[in-house]
């Protein structure tokens, strides 16, 4: 039978690790948006944001799920300790 343990500060760290990612992946929506001034005046340039606007909008929604998957997996962690130490007491002895 496979066992797997889970630590709390692992599910934290996972949090927190989510939370750069979505950072990330915003910035590279806004980056991709701002750069388009580098085609020059014209129509162009407004082509590429109605070409890549859909992408760089999943881009967004993606950095705000990860955000929130990020703050919930910080908040996991920090519960886990808890549940744990409430456990580990009453395994000590202590009364149901």
């Amino acid at each position: 039978m496979t066992r797997m343990r889970v630590r709390a500060d692992e599910v934290a760290a996972l949090g927190q690790a989510l939370a750069g990612v979505a950072v990330d992946v915003r910035a590279l929506a806004a980056d991709t948006e701002a750069d388009s001034w580098s085609l020059g005046p014209g129509s162009s340039a407004g082509e590429l944001v109605a070409v890549t606007g859909d992408f760089e909008h999943q881009r967004q929604v993606l950095g705000r799920l990860l955000a929130e998957l990020a703050e919930v997996a910080e908040r996991a962690g920090g519960a886990y300790v808890e549940v744990e130490a409430a456990v580990e007491g009453h395994l000590q002895g202590g009364a149901w």
